[in-house]
């Protein structure tokens, strides 16, 4: 997502049947989960500030003094070899206080808003600005802006430039200037600017600090960004707001660990969605060397080698940091502004039109391309989380409870067009070999690629048609539409596949989302973002969502004049009601100061515990293609049957038995916990005469177990794998159980 255009198109959610005893609230065992903020600031508009040099995000390149759209040579650190001018920041306000301009060289320097530089001296009739040491060719000046009216764009302008100051005026070669710095002042209205060694600002880092993730997707431009290969990111010496190939390139990679180091919170990467790399072998690529970047950190170009102990100018994450890695961002996403989504299609059309593609493992063919393409969505995560592992090894990664690094695969709410269940499905029947062939020779469970799966928790009021935003306000926050019933199913199809749940981004807003609420946002809705009464809204949607289990909740996003930034308008704002006193940045202090709340998801655990399958009020059903092995639960055919429990007490041996009917010869249904096998694939008996099986144990831990049944292929080919009309579970006298959650 990005700050202004949200998404657009596919919102609804496709389900066969999800229980409302699944989704009625209950008093039960404690939840709690981290929550983790988005993070942009690598435009000249970001609400975060949060480079203290302000120069790091300007809008570049720069451009000839005399007019504005014609562009400047510059040198590989984004420096002008000629008098110029650049535009450092546009669109924003709260910008206020002194400034301290430096650069390598002496010019003649002048600003859009006519303040004047402090110092200043005449050589050889040049009028030239600020104090000048000739040791090390600096130039230093202050000027103190006042607050304008509105939110025009800030240009500077040098002139007369000498990029050696020691050399005259119009040398060859020495037109220019270099390393221009233009430092922040510490807090808005300040007399003092932050010194040129500080690298983020400390009220950015004030509000970073109230949560424990920080999801760089804005901060390094994911949406629409076009780097392939190593050679074309950009670097941390240059210009932070960069294009490539007509695109934001984002922030440099070493900026988002050194923000994580700063901090001290985890990290969560999303990876451009055509960088190369597929394989650890491929030691050059992209992927390979971020992986190498983030773990040992880099000389400012390139990564350091594993074992690598001298001095690094940029260090690597450091030791106790996690590291969540997702492939893009919303690839499902057809919105504009998401070009990955156009990528990864195509190139799972290539990849399959060429032949032997794992995609097209079951005979599925380019005429179900959107269907191709959410399974390149499971592949490249997996084929990045093998990459990742080769750099960090085995230790670091799932499905180590405390894993370092944590690839995470997001779809969009709910399981939404199938954009959990076909990735999932994928990973599971053909790197798992789940579909009863030998698709791999070292098959592996979907938790030993991935760490987490979930999608996005965006919550509204339930009606902001009335005059004033009083109206808006007493309808209630609506919790009867796609919010929180998605989260509770992104939990559930996590769950089943033995992974956390973890949910990429969301949080309360008013207007800004089009999911039948409004396509963009008023000024009206920008203060209802801003009132007090919205603290109480975000708090009960993160209420909800630990309710359902979650595990990780990232709030989207830090900063921003729009409905999602919660440091509204920006990080600097200090007025009633904004910056780090805005209503959801409050409901973030009050999250962190109180204790977990009781999951109330899932259907509470009993024993025995008898459900009814073929009324399917406990049961998520999921999407049966023709032609495929499928399990019948009441009238629907289904490709996979997933139930939630909830365990409310301590952890226990239960024996799992099923009562099914109605199968085709070689019939089977292999169940599973967590993820894990429990038992072997059992058959089911032809003809209509139900019949009771038992299935095997499980340890049922305390909280959430998600049990999931699939059919089975056997050597023939389609399986109809037969009926469940019931699923039983009772206490088993035992302690431990095969098949477990644990």
């Amino acid at each position: 997502m990005n700050n202004v255009l949200r998404k657009s198109l596919f919102r609804g959610f496709w389900l066969l049947g999800i229980g409302a005893a699944l989704l009625a609230p209950t008093s039960s065992v404690q939840a709690g989960g981290p929550l983790g903020l988005g993070v942009g600031g690598a435009v000249p508009n970001a609400g975060e500030r949060l480079f203290a040099d302000a120069m790091k995000t300007s809008r570049g390149p720069w451009r000839s003094i005399s007019d504005l759209s014609v562009e400047v040579a510059e040198d590989g650190t984004n420096s002008p070899l000629s008098d110029a001018q650049i535009v450092v920041w546009d669109g924003v306000g709260e910008i206020a206080g002194t400034y301290r301009l430096v650069f390598k060289g002496k010019a003649t320097v002048s600003n859009s808003r006519g303040a004047a530089f402090s110092g200043g001296y005449t050589e050889n009739g040049v009028n030239y600005t600020g104090t000048y040491n000739s040791t090390t060719n600096t130039t230093t000046a202050t000027v103190t802006l006042t607050e304008p009216s509105g939110t025009p764009a800030f240009v500077l302008s040098f002139r007369n430039t000498r990029r050696n100051g020691a050399l005259a005026l119009g040398a060859s070669g020495n037109g220019g200037i270099s390393d221009v710095r233009f430092m922040r002042p510490n807090a808005l209205g300040s007399a003092t600017p932050y010194a040129e060694t500080t690298t983020f600002t400390s009220q950015i880092k004030t509000g970073l600090s109230k949560v424990s993730v920080l999801r760089v997707m804005d901060l390094t431009n994911t949406n629409a960004n076009e780097t392939v290969n190593w050679a074309d990111r950009t670097l941390p010496a240059g210009r932070q707001f960069r294009f490539f190939n007509g695109y934001k390139a984002g922030a440099a990679w070493e900026y988002a660990v050194q923000l994580a180091n700063e901090t001290n919170r985890d990290l969560w990467i999303c990876i451009p969605a055509m960088a190369s790399g597929n394989s650890p072998t491929q030691t050059g690529s992209y992927i390979y060397k971020l992986a190498q970047l983030i773990r040992n950190g880099s000389d400012g170009v390139q990564p350091y080698a594993n074992g690598y102990t001298g001095t690094k100018t940029y260090p690597g994450l450091a030791s106790g940091r996690k590291l969540y890695v997702e492939f893009s961002n919303e690839v499902w996403n057809p919105g504009t502004p998401f070009t990955q989504n156009r990528q990864n299609k195509s190139a799972a059309l290539a990849e399959v039109a060429a032949g032997n593609s794992p995609l097209a493992y079951d005979g599925t063919t380019s005429s179900e391309e959107f269907r191709l393409a959410r399974r390149r969505v499971g592949k490249r995560i997996k084929e990045i989380s093998d990459i990742f592992r080769a750099v960090w090894g085995d230790a670091a990664m799932p499905p180590n409870a405390n894993a370092t690094v944590r690839p995470v695969l997001m779809w969009q709410y709910g399981n939404s067009s199938q954009t959990a269940s076909d990735p999932l499905t994928f990973l599971h029947e053909f790197y798992g070999n789940g579909n009863g062939q030998t698709n791999v020779s070292t098959p592996r469970d979907v938790n030993y690629y991935l760490w987490a799966g979930g999608g996005a928790f965006y919550s509204t009021l339930n009606d902001i048609s009335g005059p004033t935003i009083d109206d808006w306000y007493a309808s209630g926050l609506n919790e009867s539409g796609r919010f929180p019933s998605t989260v509770r199913l992104d939990v559930a199809w996590a769950r089943a596949y033995g992974l956390k749940t973890n949910l990429y981004e969301g949080g309360f807003q008013v207007g800004g989302d089009p999911f039948g609420v409004a396509t963009s946002y008023t000024a009206q809705q920008l203060e209802a973002n801003r009132d007090p009464r919205a603290r109480g809204l975000e708090n009960r949607t993160l209420r909800l969502v630990e309710e359902a289990g979650v595990d990780l909740t990232v709030i989207f996003n830090a900063a921003g004049d729009s409905p999602f930034g919660r440091l509204n308008p920006s990080s600097y704002s200090n007025a009633t009601n904004t910056g780090l006193n805005a209503p959801k940045v409050l409901a973030i202090n009050d999250t962190n100061a109180r204790a977990p709340y009781a999951i109330t998801y899932g259907k509470a655990l009993a024993s025995p515990l008898n459900i009814n399958a073929a009324t399917q009020n406990d049961a998520l059903l999921t999407e049966y293609r023709t032609g495929r092995a499928r399990i019948q639960i009441g009238s629907n055919p289904v490709a996979t049957v997933i139930y939630v429990l909830r365990n409310t007490g301590a952890g226990a041996s239960y024996n799992l038995s099923v009562t099914a009917k109605n199968a085709a010869a070689g019939g089977k249904i292999q169940a599973y916990c967590e993820g894990k096998k429990v038992g072997a694939p059992f058959s089911v008996p032809g003809g209509n005469l139900a019949t009771t099986i038992s299935v095997g144990g499980i340890w049922m831990k305390p909280g959430l177990n998600v049990l999931r049944f699939d059919p089975v292929v056997n050597g023939s080919g389609i399986t109809y794998a037969g009926e469940i009309t019931t699923i039983s579970l009772s206490a088993a006298s035992t302690t431990t159980a095969s098949g477990s959650g644990s």
